[in-house]
């Protein structure tokens, strides 16, 4: 299960916890805490320097999990 939040989609380690998952097509059911201000959350991921290296998954992860 993935408790879906904004924290959790600003964090770098439930980002690669994700890739993790649906690259060994582990089963992942979302749980949506709170809204996630999708805006927000890349904005942060572009204009932080050590964030900006993991864009590219989070746009990913995101999109995948949005289609569950």
């Amino acid at each position: 299960m993935l408790v879906v939040n904004q924290n959790s989609m600003d964090s770098p380690f439930c980002h690669r916890q994700i890739q993790h998952a649906l690259k060994h097509n582990k089963r992942i059911i979302p749980f949506l805490l709170n809204p996630v201000d999708e805006k927000a959350m890349l904005r942060a991921w572009q204009n932080d320097p050590e964030l900006c290296t993991y864009e590219q998954l989070t746009r990913e992860n995101w999109e995948s999990i949005q289609s569950i």
